[in-house]
């Protein structure tokens, strides 16, 4: 595994060069989003989407899901433009669970944010997974614990001060496996 690290301008967070992708082997990218230079990245991720996802983006409530939705969009065109052949904003086609699918051109490829961070992975595997989810538990995280089946609930509830910990340990879990298979 090769782990490199790039300072990218706000004005341009996509313009690197991407490593070779093997048969057997991810590439991996992350943005990390510096909200203070939110005037500056929003046109440079608007410019690497297309209008529909401009306007699914509108629909969110807050702006920095609607940044993080360009961003990993973004970062998925990049890599399917790259390893898959895919035109820079041509339509993405999605799976039945309405995520992002790149079968078509011979990858395999998922989505992830949270805070500031957004990662996608691509893979000439039919499926990749990836997830990242803050460690920082939401103050409803009982409500969160509420969809785990009735001993994960009860587990969690029983721990105290420790619960919001445990909370966010097992969804960060259950989306793990959800993401590996693509769901």
């Amino acid at each position: 595994m090769t782990l490199q690290r790039l300072r990218v301008p706000a004005h341009a967070p996509l313009d690197f060069e991407l490593p070779p992708l093997a048969p057997d082997s991810a590439v991996c990218l992350g943005l990390t989003l510096d909200w203070t230079l939110e005037r500056v990245f929003r046109p440079a991720l608007a410019a690497h989407t297309a209008t529909c996802e401009h306007a699914r983006a509108a629909r969110f409530v807050q702006g920095r899901d609607a940044l993080r939705h360009l961003a990993g969009r973004s970062l998925l065109r990049r890599l399917a433009s790259a390893y898959g052949d895919m035109p820079a904003l041509a339509p993405l086609a999605l799976n039945s669970f309405g995520r992002p699918d790149f079968a078509a051109f011979g990858l395999g490829c998922n989505l992830s944010h949270s805070g500031n961070q957004v990662w996608a992975v691509a893979t000439r595997c039919t499926t990749a997974g990836i997830d990242v989810e803050s460690a920082q538990a939401p103050p409803d995280f009982l409500g969160i614990a509420a969809c785990f089946h009735p001993a994960e609930k009860r587990a969690i509830e029983a721990l105290a001060e420790e619960a919001p910990g445990a909370a966010m340990r097992c969804w960060a879990r259950k989306e793990a496996v959800s993401k590996a298979v693509g769901q």
